[in-house]
């Protein structure tokens, strides 16, 4: 089978070089790749030499399909893959910028991988793989300096989002830092060991700090164009965001944007929407570093005639890590106040055990009658967030309801915060940013009660009799 698929991926790879017809080009190359993402690795890396001869390829299309494979197929197969760098950096420096800026996103997804596995490799470091970061370290030199060439914007536009990413995984996350789900399972250079037998931390994060001045430097020139410095505007405030030990840097140059460089671009509304819009998106953290700045976002923000919305942010902000507080503090006083009535068991340890068999009491978190504590959240908030599930089909969250039933008792803590969670479900884009808040300020506890709460809604497995099951004829 693996003979069949080798030889069925070389016709296609011929096909792709010889054929006269460019979609028969496009379509077989698309074809091999596939089956070269299917066999064996170390198959496939035999079938390499012909893929990457594809480089010199006079159709544009079939460029740009071999670019979009090399990032696809390269770190699925990342030990066999250098081999490919050579026909990676070919279409870097392609004449087409379309094809560069496929380039680009592929080396990105290599840089990545080769990163993470730089990390996995804390004891000792393969050496093609200490070859491959060599490579890595050349790929970002060369997207360097397409930011700085003559030429089309597009392929500039993700050279900057590179170096975004560049700095994103060569700086340490800070404890309180607000990355989402997604970003968290990302590598980043704090996952890295202080003995690594090829990275060093410390060159890493001040190569990582060098290239964030580049961007600013690179914001404040009055030879970038429009469009680009508002893709450098929203790369500085992402770092700002997700890496906050950069946040003095960012903000004073955000702070401090020259009007006339604005005036020179000739797109002065669009710059200062994006700043506006950077602004507005710092006042949406929640760690201490952004907090400290809310005057002053406040102050620029108001000058900018956005002061509504910052007011309304602010707000919106502040209630819901009220909410979260006092979600996790009633949630351990509860907590406390179940341990307080347990009994002190001490000898027999089969006292112990006629003890629990005795309590014929509820055992379900959100049945116990101590957890029946009035939650107030003291806000318009879960107010308007009870309206919201009332006036909407059900919404649930893992098979729980976010109407919580209020008829009989009063709702835990955790029953107040999954009701909060389907509501702000129910809102749908306008909550997510509000419900990013609210989850990554949710203490472990507290989560873990709600865990348990809708433990309970999980389907339950059928029991299979011997009736039910099939027979053979």
């Amino acid at each position: 089978m693996a003979g069949a698929s080798r030889e069925q991926a070389l016709s296609l790879l011929a096909a792709a070089r010889n054929h006269g017809e460019p979609a028969v080009k496009v379509s077989s190359l698309r074809q091999a790749g596939e089956i070269l993402s299917s066999i064996d690795p170390s198959s496939a890396a035999e079938l390499f030499p012909y893929l990457v001869d594809l480089h010199s390829s006079p159709e544009t299309l079939v460029r740009i399909c071999l670019a979009k494979l090399l990032g696809k197929l390269g770190p699925r197969v990342i030990q066999h893959s250098l081999v490919l760098m050579p026909a990676l950096f070919s279409l870097l420096r392609d004449h087409a910028p379309v094809v560069v800026k496929q380039s680009i996103v592929s080396g990105t997804h290599f840089f990545c991988t080769v990163l993470e596995e730089m990390i996995c490799q804390s004891i000792k470091v393969e050496r093609w793989l200490e070859e491959l970061w060599s490579w890595m370290i050349r790929f970002k030199d060369a997207v360097h300096s397409i930011t700085l060439e003559p030429g089309s914007v597009g392929p500039k536009l993700l050279a900057v989002k590179f170096l975004e990413t560049f700095v994103l995984l060569l700086t340490p996350e800070a404890q309180d830092h607000e990355s989402s789900i997604s970003e968290r399972r990302n590598c980043n250079v704090s996952q890295l060991g202080g003995n690594h037998p090829v990275l060093d931390v410390s060159s890493l994060v001040l190569e990582a700090n060098k290239t964030l001045g580049f961007l600013v430097e690179l914001s404040q020139s009055d030879k970038v164009c429009a469009s680009l410095t508002i893709v450098i505007i929203n790369c500085l405030a992402g770092v700002a965001r997700k890496r906050p030990f950069h946040h003095s840097l960012i903000l004073s140059t955000l702070f401090n944007f020259d009007s006339n460089i604005e005036m020179k671009k000739g797109h002065a509304a669009s710059i200062q929407y994006s700043l506006r819009t950077a602004f507005l998106g710092f006042l949406r953290c929640t760690h201490s570093y952004m907090r400290e700045a809310q005057e002053k976002l406040l102050k620029v923000l108001r000058s900018m005639n956005a002061g509504v919305a910052a007011d309304q942010v602010v707000r919106q902000v502040g209630k819901m890590l009220k909410a979260a507080e006092c979600a996790t503090r009633e949630a351990r006083i509860s907590r406390d106040d179940f341990s307080l009535i347990e009994p002190p068991i001490s000898g027999d340890p089969t006292r112990k055990k006629v003890m629990v068999q005795d309590y014929d009491g509820p055992t379900s978190m959100d049945e116990t009658p101590l957890k029946r504590i009035r939650y107030n959240l003291g806000s318009s908030l879960f107010q308007s967030a009870q309206l919201a599930v009332e006036n909407q089909d059900d919404v649930t969250l893992n098979g729980f309801s976010s109407k919580v039933s209020l008829s009989d008792r009063d709702p835990t803590p955790a029953e107040q915060m999954i009701g909060m969670i389907g509501a702000l479900l129910a809102e749908g884009e306008r909550g997510a940013e509000s419900l990013e808040i609210v989850v990554s300020k949710i203490q472990p506890d507290l989560m873990a009660d709600i865990v348990i709460a809708n433990m309970k809604h999980l389907p339950r497995k059928k029991t299979t009799s011997a009736e039910d099951l099939p027979t053979l004829v």
